[in-house]
């Protein structure tokens, strides 16, 4: 992962995110609003089944390695994230075009964070 500048987390979640600032960064009970793009682990084969655009979820709905990379991040920030297959759909069913246990590859903006608790505007 050095060519691509990511740096790999211990569950195996590679990663690299830019424009964190402060400090509030998402939990697993918030509700973030997200846009992601994701790609084949030839990073050239898009899967535009899998992307979405502002999409309103809680942090702990997400896949496994979706959700690790998400708390990584803050308000406004863009990450790269490659999921494992044991971090994504492992042995379970997956979507088509996604070859199985392949690595995916997310282009992810973290546009808000809702906080568990807050009250809605």
């Amino acid at each position: 992962m050095l060519a691509l500048s990511m740096q790999e987390t211990d569950s195996g979640l590679c990663y690299m995110v830019q424009g964190v600032g402060g400090s509030n960064r998402a939990t697993p009970n918030d509700t973030v609003v997200i846009s992601f793009d994701v790609t084949a682990s030839d990073l050239t084969t898009p899967l535009q089944k899998l992307s979405a655009a502002r999409v309103h979820v809680k942090v702990s709905d997400l896949m496994p390695g979706l959700a690790e990379g998400i708390q990584m991040m803050t308000a406004d920030s863009k990450g790269v994230f490659l999921v494992p297959p044991a971090l994504s759909y492992g042995a379970g069913k997956w979507p088509d075009g996604a070859a199985k246990n392949e690595p995916l590859i997310y282009r992810v903006t973290l546009h808000e964070i809702e906080a568990a608790g807050a009250a809605a505007p």
